[in-house]
């Protein structure tokens, strides 16, 4: 149950899914891969369930993963590698202290209970 055990690290991954992908977008302009601009408003994201770990899943359009990676005949342009390194590392404090916080509240649910 994601909203009763980890609200503020729900919270936290959907704040940074929505920056993630704003990166990943700029990235796209800044690397100049824009052509007709379906491929940039087609990425989206989603939190996977908390329960198991949780994630943040980036989604698009099915051709984003070569143009992202590359294949034999295009150079790899690396959005979402690079893109996840950067926010990541810009929101790593974030995460610890909304997990803590989680931690915390679960903690003091149960310890008055038997």
């Amino acid at each position: 149950m994601p909203g009763k055990y980890h609200k503020n690290l729900n919270k936290e991954l959907n704040k940074i899914g929505k920056e993630l992908i704003s990166e990943i977008k700029s990235d796209i302009v800044r690397k100049k891969a824009v052509d007709t601009g379906k491929m940039k408003s087609s990425i989206e994201y989603k939190v996977d369930d908390l329960s198991n770990g949780g994630s943040i899943q980036v989604e698009a359009i099915d051709y984003y993963q070569y143009v992202d990676s590359g294949t034999r005949y295009i150079k790899p342009r690396n959005f979402t590698k690079d893109s996840i390194a950067k926010v990541v590392k810009k929101n790593k404090d974030n995460l610890k202290q909304a997990a803590m916080k989680d931690i915390e509240e679960l903690i003091k649910q149960t310890i008055y209970k038997k």
